[in-house]
């Protein structure tokens, strides 16, 4: 049998719009389904099949494939901006249904902070997920611009809207001391959350780069004299509670040994580590965190992806 292009189209057509089995197939060709699997990813590799997928989210699938390829993501997801939302609210809505989506039934899903993330929370729909846990993955603060965009506040307001059972770090932000900080890993409950967090199916960070108008300064976890510090540093951003330089590295600053958050090596334990972010803005640090392997999901809007490309 010759293979041409126009042999190519006819056996694709049968396939994908006929709806004909392979088998049948490579019996009206005096062949095998092995030789007509063949033709069909022949005929998918020249463009001769080009397949469209409508989502009721905007997604730009060729951005999307060509990040994950870069960047060897397991997965990424782009949504395509619009006049009528922000990218925070477009990555956010998805974000709430892609989550619910992928995690299974008794599962564990942990939860960072950040103003993306909680718009995600705003965003879910009322559902049961009782056989679930949401794990707070960073510890307590007081937002100094009284809006619930707190961890705890997050996660109280993912729990109420799928009916999951929660755990709270008993613990804030940040520790006053070494000696503060070991003794609050020893409460029974922290001890609980952090053997949780080893075995969570889906983690959600996100990152904030380095500057006044971040949320990490804006909401006072960090003070002016640390912002002060960080400067002085080379810091660029925070991924899920840690700051970086503009190398990629971990900064060693003043309150580096006394967050309480959950560590990253422990974060990178479950099997969807997703990193959501929206905005030019984020691009130099996503740049960075993504080549350390902080994250394997990314969910994002376009004027992020172009950044990345």
């Amino acid at each position: 049998m010759e293979i041409d292009d126009f042999t190519l189209a006819m056996v694709a057509k049968l396939y994908y719009v006929d709806k004909i089995k392979q088998k049948e197939i490579s019996n009206m060709f005096n062949t095998n389904a092995m030789v007509i699997s063949r033709m069909i990813k022949e005929a998918e590799d020249k463009g001769i099949v080009q397949i469209q997928i409508r989502t009721p989210d905007r997604i730009n699938l060729d951005m999307s494939k060509r990040l994950k390829e870069k960047y060897n993501l397991k997965d990424c997801v782009v949504l395509e901006n619009s006049q009528d939302f922000s990218g925070d609210d477009l990555v956010a809505k998805f974000l709430a249904k892609y989550v619910m989506g992928i995690l299974p039934e008794n599962g564990i899903l942990g939860v960072s902070w950040g103003n993306t993330i909680s718009k995600f929370a705003d965003h879910l729909s009322y559902q049961n997920r009782e056989d679930c846990t949401v794990l707070e993955l960073t510890g307590g603060f007081y937002a100094r611009n009284g809006e619930m965009k707190t961890p705890t506040g997050i996660i109280i307001k993912i729990c109420q809207k799928i009916r999951a059972e929660h755990c709270i770090l008993n613990a804030p932000y940040y520790v006053q001391s070494l000696e503060a900080k070991k003794e609050l890993k020893q409460d029974e409950n922290n001890m609980n959350l952090i053997q949780m967090a080893k075995k969570a199916n889906v983690n959600i960070i996100s990152v904030s780069a380095f500057s006044e108008d971040s949320t990490t300064y804006k909401s006072g976890v960090i003070t002016d004299e640390d912002y002060q510090e960080l400067t002085g540093l080379d810091a660029v951003g925070d991924i899920a509670g840690v700051f970086i330089n503009s190398d990629g590295n971990e900064i060693n600053w003043s309150k580096h040994d006394l967050y309480m958050g959950i560590p990253i090596s422990i974060l990178k334990k479950a099997d969807n580590l997703i990193c959501v972010a929206a905005g030019k803005e984020k691009s130099g640090i996503i740049k960075l965190t993504v080549d350390q392997d902080y994250f394997n999901i990314l969910v994002i809007d376009e004027l992020l992806a172009g950044e990345l490309l």
